[in-house]
């Protein structure tokens, strides 16, 4: 017999997000949908990452120039 259970994920989300009032505690209802929500979070913090990468890069080029 294939029970689901439903789960309660707490994550740590960037400041960014808190500030926009998203909920910390998401509903997950199966093992493959919580495992989806985390590659997402994954791939979103990747992308932050690159971003603030990219915007120090820039920065300590122009303080260079400067």
């Amino acid at each position: 017999m294939n029970v689901l259970h439903n789960h309660l994920l707490f994550v740590s989300l960037p400041k960014e997000f808190l500030k926009k009032g998203y909920n910390m505690a998401l509903k997950i209802k199966s093992r493959e949908e919580a495992i989806a929500v985390l590659r997402d979070m994954v791939q979103r913090k990747k992308e932050m990452e690159k971003q603030v990468q990219e915007e120090f890069a820039k920065v300590r080029k122009e303080a260079k120039n400067s």
